[in-house]
């Protein structure tokens, strides 16, 4: 939830994760705080897992594999799930990274991706 509220879709996510009563959502992020933690559960009902679950890629990889989609922005959890074939869509900011290949919809390196591209700086932001 951090890094996505620094590309501006925090609040389309916010939004989905709080009404749409059939997903059941799980934070990957290994380094949130306590607070943070708490943050989740308490507003979007995500499930946080203990760090020990995300310690290593073969721990994050097992989590990923349980999961039916995973979201993500450009991270290392991302290109893990893009490499276990896990389908995967990526939230990429205006100016991202060559990898993924402008102006597709999908990555050539990860057939289960498909990419949503910031249309332009500050595009989509709700702050």
């Amino acid at each position: 939830m951090r890094a996505l509220r620094a590309q501006g879709t925090q609040s389309n996510f916010a939004y989905t994760a709080k009404y749409d009563s059939g997903i059941q959502w799980f934070v990957l992020q290994k380094d949130a705080t306590p607070e943070e933690r708490a943050y989740w559960m308490r507003n979007f009902h995500c499930a946080t897992l203990p760090p020990q679950y995300l310690e290593g890629f073969v721990n994050t990889a097992a989590v990923i594999q349980a999961l039916d989609l995973v979201l993500s922005i450009d991270t290392v959890t991302a290109h893990l799930a893009g490499a276990c074939g896990k389908p995967l869509w990526l939230s990429l900011p205006a100016f991202y990274d060559w990898r993924w290949h402008a102006p597709r919809k999908n990555s050539p390196r990860y057939p289960s991706a498909r990419l949503f591209r910031q249309e332009g700086p500050g595009v989509g932001r709700r702050d």
